[in-house]
């Protein structure tokens, strides 16, 4: 990995190692190197400074991913988790439950 995920924070980088091990575009498996998704996990990270406590929540971390996929990779997804294909949205509530997990754990 990178030195950035370093500079970005421990939380980006746990978020990071989820993000290239689900591969949610299929650019890990087509050879980008394993900084591809530092910028969503930065992005997603950040996006929890405007959290409190009880909106972790899976609906919500859900919620998140799908707003950094779209700004960073087009709208390719609904803004909504309920209108995304059943595939995809179990794909992005793994991750955010995986998410869910490393922020409990610290």
């Amino acid at each position: 990995m990178g030195s950035r995920i370093r500079e970005i924070g421990h939380l980006a980088g746990k978020i990071n190692i989820i993000l290239i091990d689900h591969d949610l575009e299929g650019l890990i498996k087509m050879g980008a190197p394993d900084d591809e998704y530092e910028n969503e996990a930065w992005l997603i990270e950040q996006s929890f400074s405007y959290f409190d406590e009880e909106d972790f929540t899976l609906s919500n971390v859900a919620r998140v991913i799908v707003t950094v996929w779209n700004k960073q990779f087009g709208k390719r997804c609904p803004p909504r988790i309920d209108g995304l294909t059943p595939m995809r949205r179990n794909e992005i509530c793994i991750v955010a439950f995986k998410i869910l997990l490393v922020i409990k754990d610290g």
